[in-house]
Protein backbone atom coordinates (compact mmCIF):
# COMPACT_ATOMS: atom_id res chain seq x y z
CA UNK A 1 0.00 0.00 0.00
CA UNK A 2 1.10 3.56 -0.72
CA UNK A 3 -0.11 6.59 1.26
CA UNK A 4 -0.36 10.01 -0.40
CA UNK A 5 -0.63 13.13 1.77
CA UNK A 6 -1.44 16.58 0.41
CA UNK A 7 -1.24 19.48 2.88
CA UNK A 8 -3.44 22.24 1.48
CA UNK A 9 -4.44 25.59 2.92
CA UNK A 10 -7.92 24.34 3.86
CA UNK A 11 -7.62 20.55 4.11
CA UNK A 12 -5.05 17.78 4.40
CA UNK A 13 -6.12 15.13 1.89
CA UNK A 14 -5.10 11.51 2.39
CA UNK A 15 -5.18 8.84 -0.30
CA UNK A 16 -4.46 5.12 -0.10
CA UNK A 17 -3.41 3.19 -3.23
CA UNK A 18 -3.40 -0.58 -3.38
CA UNK A 19 -1.96 -2.26 -6.49
CA UNK A 20 -2.21 1.04 -8.35
CA UNK A 21 -5.87 1.71 -7.51
CA UNK A 22 -7.15 4.49 -5.25
CA UNK A 23 -9.10 2.66 -2.55
CA UNK A 24 -9.57 5.29 0.16
CA UNK A 25 -9.56 9.07 0.66
CA UNK A 26 -10.07 11.24 3.73
CA UNK A 27 -9.78 14.90 4.69
CA UNK A 28 -8.51 16.63 7.84
CA UNK A 29 -8.95 20.36 8.40
CA UNK A 30 -5.63 22.15 8.08
CA UNK A 31 -4.76 23.79 11.39
CA UNK A 32 -1.32 25.34 11.86
CA UNK A 33 -1.88 25.44 15.64
CA UNK A 34 -2.19 21.65 15.98
CA UNK A 35 0.79 19.80 17.38
CA UNK A 36 2.39 16.66 16.00
CA UNK A 37 0.77 14.72 18.85
CA UNK A 38 -2.67 15.99 17.84
CA UNK A 39 -2.10 15.05 14.20
CA UNK A 40 -0.88 11.63 15.36
CA UNK A 41 -4.17 11.05 17.16
CA UNK A 42 -6.21 12.20 14.15
CA UNK A 43 -4.27 10.07 11.67
CA UNK A 44 -4.35 6.96 13.83
CA UNK A 45 -8.08 7.38 14.40
CA UNK A 46 -8.87 7.78 10.69
CA UNK A 47 -6.88 4.74 9.64
CA UNK A 48 -7.92 2.47 12.52
CA UNK A 49 -11.62 3.26 12.01
CA UNK A 50 -11.25 2.34 8.33
CA UNK A 51 -9.25 -0.84 8.96
CA UNK A 52 -5.80 0.33 7.85
CA UNK A 53 -2.57 -0.48 9.66
CA UNK A 54 -0.10 2.38 9.14
CA UNK A 55 2.82 0.02 9.67
CA UNK A 56 1.79 -1.83 6.47
CA UNK A 57 2.40 1.15 4.19
CA UNK A 58 5.34 0.43 1.93
CA UNK A 59 5.60 3.99 0.69
CA UNK A 60 4.50 7.51 1.62
CA UNK A 61 4.68 10.67 -0.49
CA UNK A 62 3.79 14.16 0.70
CA UNK A 63 3.06 17.44 -1.07
CA UNK A 64 2.44 20.70 0.72
CA UNK A 65 1.66 24.37 0.23
CA UNK A 66 1.87 25.00 4.00
CA UNK A 67 5.60 24.70 4.83
CA UNK A 68 5.01 25.25 8.57
CA UNK A 69 3.23 21.89 8.77
CA UNK A 70 5.66 19.75 6.78
CA UNK A 71 7.83 18.65 9.72
CA UNK A 72 4.80 18.39 12.03
CA UNK A 73 2.89 16.00 9.77
CA UNK A 74 6.01 14.02 8.85
CA UNK A 75 6.78 13.53 12.56
CA UNK A 76 3.17 12.48 13.22
CA UNK A 77 3.44 9.85 10.48
CA UNK A 78 6.82 8.65 11.70
CA UNK A 79 5.17 7.62 14.98
CA UNK A 80 3.52 4.73 13.13
CA UNK A 81 5.92 3.80 10.34
CA UNK A 82 9.64 3.75 9.59
CA UNK A 83 9.06 4.26 5.85
CA UNK A 84 11.06 7.16 4.40
CA UNK A 85 8.65 9.87 3.34
CA UNK A 86 9.17 11.31 -0.14
CA UNK A 87 8.34 15.00 -0.54
CA UNK A 88 7.36 16.80 -3.75
CA UNK A 89 9.87 19.57 -4.34
CA UNK A 90 13.03 20.50 -6.23
CA UNK A 91 14.84 17.40 -7.49
CA UNK A 92 11.81 15.14 -7.79
CA UNK A 93 11.38 13.51 -11.21
CA UNK A 94 8.13 14.56 -12.92
CA UNK A 95 8.53 13.66 -16.59
CA UNK A 96 7.69 17.20 -17.71
CA UNK A 97 9.36 20.59 -17.77
CA UNK A 98 8.25 23.73 -15.94
CA UNK A 99 8.86 26.59 -18.35
CA UNK A 100 8.96 29.38 -15.77
CA UNK A 101 11.44 32.05 -14.66
CA UNK A 102 11.91 30.10 -11.43
CA UNK A 103 10.45 26.57 -11.61
CA UNK A 104 10.91 26.11 -7.85
CA UNK A 105 8.20 28.74 -7.26
CA UNK A 106 5.49 26.53 -8.75
CA UNK A 107 3.27 25.13 -6.01
CA UNK A 108 3.53 21.42 -5.25
CA UNK A 109 -0.24 21.12 -5.73
CA UNK A 110 0.03 22.31 -9.33
CA UNK A 111 2.88 19.88 -10.02
CA UNK A 112 0.75 17.02 -8.66
CA UNK A 113 -2.32 18.11 -10.64
CA UNK A 114 -0.37 18.12 -13.89
CA UNK A 115 1.21 14.77 -13.08
CA UNK A 116 -2.29 13.38 -12.59
CA UNK A 117 -3.64 15.00 -15.75
CA UNK A 118 -0.80 13.69 -17.92
CA UNK A 119 -1.44 10.16 -16.68
CA UNK A 120 -4.73 10.29 -18.60
CA UNK A 121 -4.60 13.14 -21.13
CA UNK A 122 -2.21 14.66 -23.64
CA UNK A 123 -1.64 18.39 -24.02
CA UNK A 124 -2.57 21.00 -24.82
CA UNK A 125 -4.66 21.18 -21.67
CA UNK A 126 -5.54 23.40 -18.74
CA UNK A 127 -6.11 22.19 -15.20
CA UNK A 128 -8.38 24.44 -13.14
CA UNK A 129 -8.16 23.77 -9.41
CA UNK A 130 -11.11 25.28 -7.53
CA UNK A 131 -9.85 25.34 -3.98
CA UNK A 132 -8.70 27.97 -1.49
CA UNK A 133 -7.31 29.74 -4.55
CA UNK A 134 -8.56 29.25 -8.11
CA UNK A 135 -5.57 28.25 -10.23
CA UNK A 136 -5.16 27.61 -13.96
CA UNK A 137 -2.15 25.55 -15.04
CA UNK A 138 -1.55 25.36 -18.79
CA UNK A 139 0.30 22.51 -20.51
CA UNK A 140 1.44 22.65 -24.14
CA UNK A 141 1.36 19.93 -26.80
CA UNK A 142 4.77 18.67 -25.62
CA UNK A 143 3.38 18.03 -22.13
CA UNK A 144 5.24 20.87 -20.41
CA UNK A 145 3.83 23.54 -18.08
CA UNK A 146 4.15 26.91 -19.76
CA UNK A 147 1.91 29.25 -17.77
CA UNK A 148 -0.21 29.71 -14.66
CA UNK A 149 -3.03 31.98 -13.46
CA UNK A 150 -3.77 32.44 -9.75
CA UNK A 151 -7.02 34.06 -8.62
CA UNK A 152 -8.94 34.24 -5.32
CA UNK A 153 -10.93 31.12 -4.53
CA UNK A 154 -14.70 31.13 -4.21
CA UNK A 155 -14.73 31.09 -0.41
CA UNK A 156 -11.99 33.73 -0.12
CA UNK A 157 -13.97 35.98 -2.45
CA UNK A 158 -17.16 35.38 -0.47
CA UNK A 159 -15.47 36.06 2.87
CA UNK A 160 -13.96 39.28 1.51
CA UNK A 161 -17.41 40.39 0.39
CA UNK A 162 -19.01 39.57 3.75
CA UNK A 163 -16.19 41.09 5.76
CA UNK A 164 -15.82 44.22 3.67
CA UNK A 165 -19.47 45.32 3.56
CA UNK A 166 -21.84 46.39 6.31
CA UNK A 167 -25.12 45.05 4.91
CA UNK A 168 -24.30 41.91 2.96
CA UNK A 169 -24.93 38.72 4.99
CA UNK A 170 -23.27 35.32 5.04
CA UNK A 171 -25.16 33.16 2.55
CA UNK A 172 -25.09 29.47 1.51
CA UNK A 173 -23.24 29.18 -1.78
CA UNK A 174 -25.09 26.05 -2.89
CA UNK A 175 -28.51 26.59 -4.46
CA UNK A 176 -29.96 28.02 -7.65
CA UNK A 177 -27.65 30.40 -9.48
CA UNK A 178 -29.30 32.98 -11.72
CA UNK A 179 -27.58 35.37 -14.09
CA UNK A 180 -29.38 38.26 -12.38
CA UNK A 181 -30.74 37.96 -8.86
CA UNK A 182 -33.95 39.50 -7.53
CA UNK A 183 -33.02 39.39 -3.84
CA UNK A 184 -29.81 39.75 -1.84
CA UNK A 185 -29.02 36.02 -1.63
CA UNK A 186 -29.60 35.47 -5.35
CA UNK A 187 -27.59 38.56 -6.26
CA UNK A 188 -24.60 37.49 -4.16
CA UNK A 189 -24.72 33.91 -5.40
CA UNK A 190 -24.87 35.20 -8.99
CA UNK A 191 -21.72 37.22 -8.41
CA UNK A 192 -19.75 34.71 -6.36
CA UNK A 193 -20.64 31.39 -8.01
CA UNK A 194 -21.80 32.58 -11.42
CA UNK A 195 -18.97 35.09 -11.59
CA UNK A 196 -16.31 32.47 -10.86
CA UNK A 197 -17.77 30.12 -13.48
CA UNK A 198 -17.77 32.96 -16.01
CA UNK A 199 -14.15 33.72 -15.10
CA UNK A 200 -13.21 30.10 -15.83
CA UNK A 201 -14.96 30.22 -19.22
CA UNK A 202 -13.46 33.60 -20.10
CA UNK A 203 -9.88 32.80 -19.10
CA UNK A 204 -9.87 29.42 -20.82
CA UNK A 205 -11.15 31.14 -23.96
CA UNK A 206 -8.27 33.63 -23.72
CA UNK A 207 -5.75 30.83 -23.19
CA UNK A 208 -7.07 29.08 -26.32
CA UNK A 209 -6.82 32.31 -28.30
CA UNK A 210 -3.24 32.89 -27.19
CA UNK A 211 -2.29 29.25 -27.81
CA UNK A 212 -3.98 29.25 -31.21
CA UNK A 213 -5.74 25.93 -30.58
CA UNK A 214 -8.42 24.32 -28.40
CA UNK A 215 -7.39 22.93 -25.02
CA UNK A 216 -8.80 20.16 -22.85
CA UNK A 217 -10.23 21.59 -19.64
CA UNK A 218 -9.77 19.42 -16.55
CA UNK A 219 -11.46 20.66 -13.38
CA UNK A 220 -10.62 19.57 -9.86
CA UNK A 221 -10.60 20.96 -6.32
CA UNK A 222 -12.66 20.84 -3.16
CA UNK A 223 -15.36 23.20 -4.40
CA UNK A 224 -15.44 22.01 -8.02
CA UNK A 225 -18.81 20.23 -7.75
CA UNK A 226 -20.45 23.54 -6.84
CA UNK A 227 -19.03 25.29 -9.92
CA UNK A 228 -19.16 22.64 -12.63
CA UNK A 229 -22.89 22.99 -13.44
CA UNK A 230 -22.28 26.65 -14.29
CA UNK A 231 -19.14 26.31 -16.44
CA UNK A 232 -20.07 26.30 -20.12
CA UNK A 233 -16.77 25.10 -21.63
CA UNK A 234 -16.66 21.30 -22.17
CA UNK A 235 -14.70 19.79 -19.30
CA UNK A 236 -13.47 16.65 -17.56
CA UNK A 237 -14.13 16.48 -13.82
CA UNK A 238 -11.40 14.71 -11.87
CA UNK A 239 -11.96 15.25 -8.11
CA UNK A 240 -9.03 12.98 -7.14
CA UNK A 241 -6.57 14.44 -9.64
CA UNK A 242 -4.06 15.62 -7.04
CA UNK A 243 -3.74 12.34 -5.13
CA UNK A 244 -3.57 10.47 -8.46
CA UNK A 245 -0.70 12.74 -9.48
CA UNK A 246 1.01 12.21 -6.14
CA UNK A 247 0.88 8.45 -6.60
CA UNK A 248 2.28 8.78 -10.14
CA UNK A 249 5.17 10.87 -8.79
CA UNK A 250 5.80 8.26 -6.11
CA UNK A 251 6.06 5.55 -8.79
CA UNK A 252 8.36 7.66 -10.97
CA UNK A 253 10.70 8.25 -8.04
CA UNK A 254 10.79 4.72 -6.60
CA UNK A 255 12.97 1.83 -7.67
Amino acid sequence: MVLTVDIGNTNIVLGVFEEGELTFTARISTDKARTADEYSVLLRGIFEINGFDLSRFEGIILSSVVPQLNAVVEYALSRFTSVRIKRVGPGIKTGFQILADNPAELGADMVCNISGALSEFQGPLVVVDLGTATTFTAVNADGNIYGVIIAPGVRIAAEALWGGTAQLPHIPLNGEVKVLGSNTVECMRAGIVGGTAAMVDGLVQRIEKEAGCPVKLIVTGGISELLIPHIQHPLYHRPNLLVTGLYRLYCQNSK
